[in-house]
């Protein structure tokens, strides 16, 4: 016996996506731009366009340009961005990623045969606007667990709509054109749900993995999807390159890499932030089913010699899972060909589930017709008069008189709002996110010199010893600090030492004043560095001058400072408006006839219960 009969998998299938059906149309509409959301950009933007050439990449080339154009970089990754995972094709340029003072995170464009630089941007542009968007409707984690819970939706409509319509093979070029508008929608959804039945299995799939993977890496706080890491360099190795040792080559270092992994092509490489860290690769070896991480080759900075190789094939059966998951959700594996067609069927998928819920709804409505016709018929045939009350309510006011619709009222109006105040979010905060703090925010407190090395103090808005004012140490060195441990020292009016120490990026470390210091009355303060040598240099901070920025920045911002809108190029709004208008022009035609359909619902039960 079944569990389900094919009358009820029919009525949920219909009533999940008359219910939900508006957000699922969202997701999946914004998710099928995000698939070509990189050509988009790549047709809009220039700096991103390169003369393909048969070349090799110059990956030293390009790092000694970002270096010497942008000098207050404090990390860097640098990104092919060709035949990978985020990019398609030969004429791509390169991409680097860093974090700059007063813009937050940056996105470089390089030719990658020269190392030129032909363009940079705030990370927002149109191919992060979509991704984003489609990841979490810029509602941070709260929006990812909505995106991916709405994945099981649609997995119980995929199936429930296989299981229930019967000799689908018979059916696959049947439309009637002449047959009025219902049942063109009815024929239109059901070769849409039978052409993109693999897709919106696939997608719904590795949709319900991203939850998984969500809930493994968050509730669980479990490792099995992480990947094994070799030790950093020992502190006892790294006396021996120095205060600031340089990096190898990058083209020797990739060089190493692809000579002890055979069949790897190098496609992006995460430079070292702390002078233990090494030089970390990430590639493909002939197998673009999985994202590039998971082919990682470890090179020492310094000597070049390959530390440790990680590859695809020694994944376990969950870490292969996990980084199969993008690639054959935005078909990034095979191609453009392929992003093409993803394209296609996603937007097929995206109006399939717009008209089902539509065609569904008049279906059940039809059926309410006919039993009234037969209960007023009925009712003729013994002689009484049938009573009828015309009166007729408003939809979505008075949800009295109303059936199936009474959900769709309430679900789409939460729907609408959900999404109006997403939108609103977006727009005021969202976009904020990858933008820097104005002018003034940021501060040099004192420059020094630390034995070999040249710092810069500075400290970030309010500047004052209040707990959380955030402090960070800017090393102005060619190569990487080479030191074991910075600390700022806090001497008190009672002669206590508090110190505190500097974490993060070596070139760039940070700290932030915690309770111990706020409430101590701390009378002069100290920057102290100590190298690998057990060699400690120390200066002293000028307090008056951290003083006089505190009253500057005070008297400038009343309130504290929010970060700025960043400064994209107007054809990132455009795309982003367009997108917008686009989709609400979508939802509010839906809706409009869905509102069509529950006026006569209301009419239709309004009738029956006269």
């Amino acid at each position: 016996m079944k569990l389900l009969s094919n009358k009820t998998l029919f009525k949920i299938h219909g009533w999940l996506g008359l219910n939900i059906g508006l957000l699922l149309f969202v997701i999946c509409f914004s998710g099928t731009f995000a698939t070509l959301s990189n050509e988009i950009d790549w047709l809009l933007n220039p700096a991103l366009r390169v003369e393909a050439k048969d070349e090799p990449i110059a990956w030293e080339a390009m790092y000694q340009n970002l270096k010497k154009e942008f000098p207050d970089a404090t990390s860097w990754s640098l990104a092919e961005q060709k035949n990978s995972f985020t990019e398609v094709g030969d004429y791509f340029a390169a991409a680097a990623f860093t974090r700059l003072p007063g813009m937050g995170t940056v996105k470089i464009h390089l030719n990658p045969y020269s190392g030129e630089i032909t363009g940079y941007n705030p990370f927002l542009d149109v191919q992060r606007f979509f991704r984003t968007y489609h990841n979490n409707f810029f509602d941070g984690i709260r929006g990812v667990i909505v995106v991916t819970v709405f994945a099981f939706f649609l997995l119980f409509s995929v199936l429930s709509g296989f299981l229930f319509y019967k000799n689908w093979f018979k059916n696959l070029f049947k439309l009637r054109l002449a047959k009025g508008l219902r049942v063109l929608i009815a024929d239109s959804h059901r070769l849409a749900g039978i052409w993109s039945l693999l897709f919106a299995l696939l997608i719904a799939v590795t949709g319900v993995w991203y939850l998984t993977e969500l809930t493994i890496a968050r509730t669980l706080k479990s490792k099995v999807l992480r990947f094994e890491q070799p030790e950093n360099i020992p502190a006892e190795a790294l006396a021996q390159f120095g205060d600031s040792p340089e990096l190898i080559s990058l083209d020797i270092a990739v060089q190493n890499a692809e000579q002890a992994f055979p069949d790897y092509r190098v496609e992006d490489i995460s430079l070292p932030r702390n002078p233990n860290s090494y030089i970390v690769m990430h590639g493909q070896d002939k197998n673009p089913l999985t994202r590039d991480r998971t082919n990682q080759v470890h090179v020492h900075p310094y000597t070049g010699e390959v530390v440790h190789i990680q590859k695809a094939t020694d994944l376990t059966t969950l870490q292969f899972i996990n980084n199969i998951a993008d690639p054959l959700h935005f078909g990034t594996f095979g191609g453009l060909a392929v992003k093409i067609l993803w394209f296609i069927f996603g937007l097929i998928l995206s109006f399939s589930i717009l008209a089902g819920t539509y065609i569904w709804y008049l279906r059940h409505l039809k059926k309410l017709e006919s039993k009234i016709n037969r209960l007023v018929a009925r009712k003729q045939r013994s002689s009484e008069k049938p009573k009828v009350n015309a009166t007729l309510k408003q939809a979505g006011f008075s949800l009295k008189h109303l059936g199936v619709g009474r959900g769709v009222v309430i679900s789409t109006s939460l729907i609408l709002f959900y999404l109006g105040s997403t939108g609103v979010a977006t727009v005021t905060d969202g976009f904020r996110i990858w933008s820097g703090y104005p002018e003034g925010y940021h501060a040099t407190v004192d420059k020094m010199q630390l034995g070999p090395w040249a710092v810069e103090l500075e400290c970030t808005y309010p500047c004052t010893l209040e707990e959380g004012s955030a402090f960070q140490a800017r090393f102005r060195t060619e190569g990487i600090p080479n030191y074991d441990s910075l600390y700022l020292d806090f001497y008190t009016a009672s002669g206590d030492t508090l110190g505190l120490p500097f974490k993060g990026g070596a070139a760039m470390a940070n700290l932030k004043i915690n309770e111990e210091i706020a409430t101590a009355e701390v009378a002069s303060i100290q920057l102290t560095v100590r190298n690998y040598r057990e060699q400690t240099w120390s200066e002293p901070v000028e307090v008056d001058q951290l003083h006089t920025i505190a009253e500057t920045m005070a008297q400038r911002f009343t309130v504290p400072p929010k970060k700025m809108y960043p400064d994209v190029p107007a054809r990132v709004y455009v795309v982003a408006a367009v997108f917008s208008l686009l989709t609400m022009s979508i939802i509010m035609t839906w809706t409009l006839f869905i509102l069509r359909a529950v006026r006569k619902e209301q009419r239709l039960l309004t009738l029956e219960m006269g």
